[in-house]
């Protein structure tokens, strides 16, 4: 768990950079929920993380509702899924590629020469919206344990990162994570 702290200062980078930035219009549902189980995911039982986003993220969404909530995988708890954002928070400023650039570069240190690898579209299930998954490249062309993907639906966003799952396997989860967290 210790790998996902620069997502702590990421998400809170996230939402404090977008403060004061473009509101999007339009749909999204009115609140996001956190079930128990979703797919082969359960609810970890650490938060702490996801406390240390909502903490250092406090008073940078507006009125927005935040959420930040950590999932684990049936079978194997070193599997992780980090999921933070909210409903009615100011998103990143630019067009939607441009606020997709920044939300799948949140937690990363690209100072550190850590890239952002390919962007590829993804199915957002029932959730509607859009949404996209990158893997996140470890300095020196090294494999990455962590893939990040961002979804926005009008005024509802949410950035997810995957430790220890491959491109495919965090692709084929995010439609179902986004369809359970927007049921309402």
């Amino acid at each position: 768990m210790g790998a996902l702290l620069g997502t702590v200062a990421g998400a809170a980078l996230l939402i404090a950079g977008a403060a004061g930035c473009s509101s999007s219009s339009g749909g999204g549902s009115g609140s996001l929920s956190q079930p128990d189980k979703i797919a082969s995911l359960k609810k970890s039982p650490d938060q702490s993380m996801a406390k240390e986003i909502l903490k250092a993220a406090k008073g940078q969404a507006g009125d927005g509702k935040l959420t930040a909530v950590v999932y684990q995988d049936s079978s194997n708890s070193s599997k992780t899924v980090m999921i933070y954002g909210g409903v009615g928070i100011p998103l990143p400023d630019g067009d939607s590629d441009s606020q997709f650039k920044s939300m799948l570069g949140s937690g990363t240190a690209t100072d550190g020469g850590v890239k952002v690898g390919s962007v590829a579209d993804v199915d957002s299930g029932s959730a509607g919206g859009s949404a996209k998954c990158a893997p996140i490249l470890a300095s020196g062309g090294g494999d990455s344990k962590f893939v990040n993907c961002a979804w926005i639906n009008g005024k509802s966003a949410l950035v997810l990162t995957f430790q220890s799952y491959s491109a495919d396997d965090a692709q084929t989860l995010v439609p179902q994570i986004l369809t359970a967290m927007t049921k309402g």
